[in-house]
């Protein structure tokens, strides 16, 4: 979004020092740079092949807006330059479709990147990018260097082993097509063959059952070794169900085309154990999301249990309690039917599809079922980026403990009744329905995006704890075209002092041409004294800071289930029909965040509708998303 700032030189010396100094102290927060919210959406240690390209992205935002992104590249005689990206485009290499859930397609995404071109380098070896955002007000953020490797000279060949479970032997060879009979025994020649280390290597599994993995000890130095679908074996049938030193001993471990399982409480094949996993077109899944351990009543039950690095793009999730935790990159992800959080603390969150997260109240530990959970740690640098969820039935954003530098950006979060426990009911446990909520404990909020969001059907709060004790407090914010079902500001107990966004507020912060559906004047909290609009309760809203807000509806007489019948529910659940929902269409004067696409990758015109999803007639109504009663 470009914004303008006017700036101001003060001569500083003698009696002039007080009074800019004073004068600084005065400026509101929007004056000073702001830090750009960035991530290099990459996965390291990737392969630019002898007359290849590679198209490397950096998604980025800014309250001010990006000017640019600088690829710094070094190493095996590069020639190319600097390269620099000034504009989000249509990044085709991230396209992905996946199958076996409606509505989870994207065209690929939208962000800043260069094309990387073999032909740039004279040798073979491994290179280095480093990219450097820069936004309009002048903010830099420099994001670490990612190591690819490069075929510049010539062609490498890479060693390969088969295996089939069923027909293969012992006495296999490595760069052939013999078939071994484990994993274990594949790794072993392949490595054999590479001088005693598996970088680089590929592992090809046929269709089958791969229970026992095997402890040979796997050594790898900086380039994955993959575990792949032999051609013509498909994801499904393709299934890993054991954990081994094989897998555990690897430093760069990568799955691709497989399906891994856990087939009960504990039987991880992976345990955190791997420096650096990357999960590729891959299955995850166990026998059901709602599971209890006889022995302590938890539940626990997933295949991987995370690593330091952990990357997973183009990957299915079903029938597992918890998703996926501390994800370095988070890409082309669809999650259906699962019981717990669909993701945790995880940097990069883009193109995300999730359907039917419950919990069911039938789990002993009532878990909070979170569709995105930042929790135990500041958020830093975070961007959730096109995420289309529906049928939820816990929380949509759970963000405690204060954060600076978070985008959200188109996302998509569909809540359905009925809510759920968050602990059991005996012990004083409550339903918990929130599309949102921002608490603060000791810490406050800095350069927070709210950008292109639905948050329909429950509220979205921005909450102090402890029945008002602590305040809320957020500066340097903004909120543009995103549609709330309830927009709170305080606790229901408590009485603490929400951010501010009225017209020429001192915190830096914005909040316009959003959608309530809720009352369309705010209601004070019985327990303030001041002015309503700076502490409205539930069901109300503050008002936008620079544009008249839109307001459908009054009350919560909504809709529990979308009825695909009854158009009139379309606005309800977030979608912009043509017809019944064209107060949301439109709003915009101009594309004020510059985003250029939707939630599905559709391209915003040049007046972008209000919310994650641009009208487009093609797409409604959501013909693919299930009935569901309340």
């Amino acid at each position: 979004m470009a914004h303008s700032h006017t700036t101001s030189k003060i001569k500083i010396t003698g009696v002039h020092f007080l009074l800019s100094f004073i004068l600084v102290l005065s400026l509101p927060a929007l004056c000073f740079a702001l830090t750009p919210i960035a991530h290099t959406d990459v996965v390291p240690y990737q392969r630019i092949e002898y007359g290849g390209s590679f198209t490397f992205g950096v998604v980025a935002f800014s309250k001010a807006g990006i000017n640019r992104v600088e690829f710094a590249i070094s190493g095996q005689g590069y020639s190319g330059g600097t390269k620099t990206s000034s504009a989000m485009e249509l990044n085709t290499r991230h396209a992905h479709t996946e199958p076996a859930v409606p509505m989870a397609s994207w065209p690929g995404v939208y962000e800043y990147f260069v094309t990387i071109s073999a032909s740039e380098f004279t040798s073979n070896g491994t290179i280095s990018v480093t990219p450097t955002v820069v936004g309009n007000d002048g903010g830099s953020r420099v994001l670490g260097s990612t190591t690819l490797i490069v075929e510049g000279a010539n062609a490498t060949n890479r060693n390969y082993a088969y295996v089939n479970p069923s027909t293969g032997s012992d006495s296999c060879q490595a760069n052939t097509t013999d078939r071994c009979r484990t994993i274990e025994r594949a790794v072993q020649v392949a490595q054999a063959a590479n001088g005693g280390n598996s970088s680089g290597n590929i592992i090809y599994l046929d269709a089958g059952n791969y229970t026992a993995v095997g402890s040979h000890t796997t050594s790898t130095s900086g380039e994955w070794l993959t575990i792949k679908n032999a051609p013509g074996a498909s994801r499904d049938n393709i299934i890993i169900s054991d954990s081994g030193t094989v897998f555990d001993s690897a430093d760069h471990l990568k799955f691709e085309g497989v399906s891994l399982y856990a087939s009960s409480y504990g039987d991880n094949v992976i345990n955190g154990t791997v420096p650096n996993l990357w999960v590729d077109g891959c299955k995850l899944y166990s026998p059901s999301r709602l599971y209890n351990d006889p022995d302590t009543g938890n539940g626990d039950l997933r295949p991987i249990q995370g690593s330091t690095k952990y990357y997973a793009t183009e990957t299915f999730a079903t029938e597992v309690d918890r998703a996926f935790s501390d994800m370095t990159i988070l890409r082309n992800a669809t999650i259906y039917r699962i019981s717990e959080d669909v993701t945790r603390n995880s940097n990069l969150v883009v193109n995300i599809r999730v359907d039917d997260q419950d919990p069911e109240d039938a789990l002993a530990q009532y878990p909070h079922a979170d569709s995105y959970q930042q929790f135990g740690t500041i958020g830093n640098n975070v961007i959730v980026y096109n995420y289309y969820g529906t049928d939820l039935h816990y929380q949509g954003l759970f963000l405690r403990g204060g954060g600076n530098d978070e985008a959200f950006v188109n996302v998509f979060m569909e809540m359905r009744e009925p809510g759920r426990y968050g602990r059991p009911p005996a012990e004083g446990g409550n339903i918990v329905f929130n599309s949102g909520a921002l608490y603060v404990e000791d810490n406050n909020w800095d350069h927070i995006l709210i950008w292109h969001c639905s948050f329909p059907y429950q509220k979205f709060a921005f909450w102090g704890l402890d029945k008002g004790t602590v305040n809320f407090e957020m500066t340097n914010s903004s909120i543009i075209g995103s549609i709330f079902y309830e927009f709170v500001a305080n606790s229901d107990g408590g009485c603490i002092d929400p951010p501010s966004y009225a017209n020429g507020n001192t915190k830096g912060n914005e909040a316009l041409y959003n959608h309530y559906y809720s009352a369309a004047v705010d209601v004070g909290s019985p327990c303030c004294s001041f002015n309503a609009s700076n502490c409205p309760h539930f069901q109300s809203k503050s008002p936008d800071s620079g544009s008249p807000a839109t307001q459908s509806h009054g009350g919560r007489y909504h809709a529990a289930a979308l009825d695909l019948t009854d158009t009139s529910t379309y606005v309800d659940f977030g979608y912009p029909d043509p017809n019944t929902g064209a107060i949301l269409i439109d709003r915009l004067p101009t594309n004020l965040t510059g985003v250029p696409a939707d939630v599905f990758g559709y391209q915003r015109d040049a007046t972008p509708d209000v919310g994650a999803i641009e009208s487009i007639k093609s797409i409604l109504p959501p013909k693919n998303l299930k009935i569901k009663n309340p």
